[in-house]
C-alpha cells in the first residue's frame, strides 16, 4: 500500500509519461502499485499517456540490419540487452 505522498509522486510521474520501470526504480514502489495508480487516473477521467509502447522493435531491426551488436544497440537506445534479444527473437519469428 502506498502512502498519500507516494500516490501523489507516482501519479505526477505517470502524467509526465515516465515508464513504469522508471517510476519503480526512482520511487522504490512495486509495479502493481504503479499500475493501480494508472488505472485510478483513467477511472478519474485523466488522459493517461501510454509510454509503454515504443518503436524499439523497429529501431532494433534497423540497427541489427546495419550490423550493430545487441549490447551496442541496447546502449544506444537506453534499454536492456535482454530487451534487444527479445525484439530480435520476435523478428526471427516473422
Amino acid at each position: 500500500m502506498l502512502t498519500p505522498k507516494q500516490i501523489i509522486q507516482v501519479r505526477a510521474r505517470i502524467k509526465r509519461k515516465m515508464t513504469i520501470a522508471a517510476i519503480m526504480a526512482e520511487l522504490k514502489v512495486p509495479q502493481v502499485e504503479v499500475e493501480r495508480q494508472r488505472e485510478e487516473l483513467r477511472r478519474l477521467g485523466v488522459d493517461v499517456p501510454d509510454s509503454r509502447r515504443t518503436d524499439t522493435g523497429a529501431k532494433t531491426a534497423k540497427l541489427l540490419a546495419d550490423g550493430m551488436k545487441p549490447a551496442e544497440i541496447a546502449k544506444k537506445l537506453g534499454v536492456s540487452t535482454e530487451a534487444i534479444y527479445l525484439h530480435r527473437r520476435k523478428l526471427k519469428k516473422v
